[in-house]
C-alpha cells in the first residue's frame, strides 16, 4: 500500500510501499481532531458509516487495484458504484456544491479482456454492463 511505510503491514498483511518512512495513513488520521471523521478498509466498515455526521472519509480497501464483482465480495471490497454513492451523501451536505472526479481504472483492463474474448471466439456483439 502506497500509504504505509515499507516496515508496516496493512489489514491485509502487505507490507507498505513507501521508502520514505511516512504513514500517510496515520498522518491522515492524526491530523483529524474531535468528530466527523472516519476510517475504513472494507466493504463492511464502508457499510456502517452514516454520511449524515460525517464530514472526512478516507477508504483505503486494497493493497493493489479492486478487483471484478466477485472478487470485491470475497474480497470484502465495496464496488465503485457503492464507494462513489457514499461520497456523494456525504459531499451533498456542502452548501456550496462539491466536485467528484471518479475513476474505474479497471476499465481499460476490462476493454482490453473484452477484446480478446471477441478476437478469440469471433464474438460479434459485446454488451458491456458498465
Amino acid at each position: 500500500m502506497k500509504f504505509l511505510p515499507k516496515e508496516v503491514n496493512d489489514t491485509e498483511n502487505f507490507p507498505g510501499q513507501r521508502v520514505d518512512g511516512k504513514n500517510l495513513r496515520d498522518t491522515w488520521i492524526a491530523s483529524k481532531n474531535g468528530t466527523g471523521w472516519k476510517y475504513v478498509e472494507t466493504k463492511d466498515d464502508l457499510n456502517k458509516i452514516d454520511a449524515s455526521t460525517t464530514d472526512y472519509l478516507l477508504g483505503l480497501f486494497s493493497t493493489t487495484d479492486i478487483g471484478y464483482l466477485d472478487e470485491q465480495e470475497a474480497n470484502n471490497d465495496p464496488s465503485l458504484v457503492e464507494m462513489t454513492e457514499m461520497a456523494i451523501k456525504i459531499l451533498s451536505k456542502n452548501e456550496k456544491g462539491f466536485f467528484l472526479f471518479v475513476e474505474g481504472i479497471i476499465v481499460p483492463s476490462f476493454l482490453s479482456k473484452m477484446s480478446i474474448l471477441v478476437k478469440k471466439y469471433n464474438l460479434t456483439y459485446v454488451l458491456p454492463f458498465f
